[in-house]
């Protein structure tokens, strides 16, 4: 089996680096979507605060190649960056998609031609004739192509940095989870209302961590080097539905009396049939899945406390303690180790499922929002 060498990074677009004062050593990476501070030795504060300068100013060239992993190599693990395509040294297992080609003209109707399961058709062609998903794809596959482009094809390292990217753009302007989380606060505290409502948000992270081990396993017959590390994390997520399940019994209900709405739903079985058929695109789709706020404490555990549900809160936290102790933010880039070069189909179909899963699990929020309005 072969090693990756050092991913090189780059920055993404977003990302810009300051010096916090000059009296101080201490460094500040902000992208829209996280900020980071850090420090450097005294002797590096001058190279430091060059390469900073370069990055915010969007001048950093290939010569300041090794001055920008310099200073990003303590962040590789959160997004702040591209990883640049390598040329050589990439592992042996060559994928290729599995089933039919999918119609991958729009959202709408690769949603369609992927989910036939007869259970969830209803669901689907809601989402899919009510203006819910975008017309057209919207992000941009052929520069995606041309950036990861290696010798051999492109780098599915460099595909996943560029989804993540993506999916994080996206998720500033779609997700709703913040307007949903106010309007919980507006209830009042210990209120029927309130427990209500926040077992309805519940019950959409209980049907998602019940159905998560049938969804993973189907990636393992496509999985080949990946295989060891998709069962290590499919044991990691075992029996993480029963402790939310223990959450809503504390809001004086169950998943058997709260529905799953049908986009959470919908997710699951496009996520599964994801997982069965490109191991890029499962890779991409389970870095969604595991991203973390990067807080000191959940942001759900912080409502349903301001709203007198502590006990809920406490397992809420003990979920998210269980995924960070477990590294699983970054649980899906290892999945693509052994994986060589792909074509562009199918870093193609790689990209467009990705957006998908992203669209649909962005209807979560909102679906939820609207649930809760109208019951005002």
């Amino acid at each position: 089996m072969n090693q990756s060498p050092r991913r090189n990074l780059w920055p993404y677009d977003e990302l810009s680096a300051s010096r916090e004062s000059e009296a101080d050593n201490k460094f500040i990476l902000s992208a829209p979507w996280l900020t980071r501070q850090f420090r450097v030795d005294n002797n590096d504060v001058q190279r430091a605060e060059q390469i900073s300068k370069k990055i915010s100013d969007k001048k950093i060239g290939a010569e300041d190649l090794n001055d920008v992993n310099w200073f990003l190599s303590s962040f590789s693990s959160y997004p702040f960056a591209y990883i640049l395509p390598r040329n050589a040294v990439f592992g042996s297992d060559l994928h290729d998609s599995v089933g039919n080609k999918a119609n991958l003209s729009s959202p709408r109707m690769t949603l369609k031609d992927l989910v036939q399961n007869p259970s969830v058709l209803n669901s689907v062609n809601k989402i899919s004739e009510d203006g819910s998903l975008t017309q057209d794809w919207t992000w941009d596959t052929e520069a995606a192509l041309e950036f990861s482009k290696t010798t051999d094809g492109y780098d599915p390292e460099s595909l996943f940095s560029i989804a993540r990217r993506f999916h994080l753009l996206n998720d500033m302007e779609n997700n709703q989870t913040a307007d949903l989380f106010n309007l919980l606060q507006t209830f009042p505290k210990n209120s029927a209302e309130f427990k209500s409502h926040a077992a309805l948000t519940m019950r959409q992270n209980h049907y998602i961590t019940e159905n998560c081990e049938r969804v993973l396993k189907a990636a393992l017959p496509i999985a080949k080097g990946a295989y060891d590390e998709i069962s290590e994390f499919i044991q990691a997520e075992s029996g993480h539905d029963k402790i939310l399940a223990k959450a809503l019994t504390t809001l004086d209900t169950s998943a058997d009396q709260t529905p799953a709405l049908p986009s959470t739903i919908v997710l699951m079985e496009l996520f599964y049939l994801i997982a069965k058929r490109n191991i890029l695109a499962f890779s991409m789709v389970v870095d969604i899945f595991e991203r973390t706020s990067y807080l000191e404490e959940d942001p759900f555990a912080s409502v349903l406390k301001s709203g007198g549900a502590e006990a809920a809160a406490s397992r809420i936290e003990v979920h998210r303690e269980i995924n960070d102790a477990s590294g699983h933010e970054n649980v899906g880039i290892g999945f693509l180790k052994d994986m060589k070069p792909v074509t562009a189909e199918y870093a193609t179909e790689a990209l467009k499922l990705a957006e998908l899963l992203t669209q649909v699990i962005h209807l979560i929020s909102k679906e939820t929002l609207e649930q809760i309005k109208a019951q005002k």
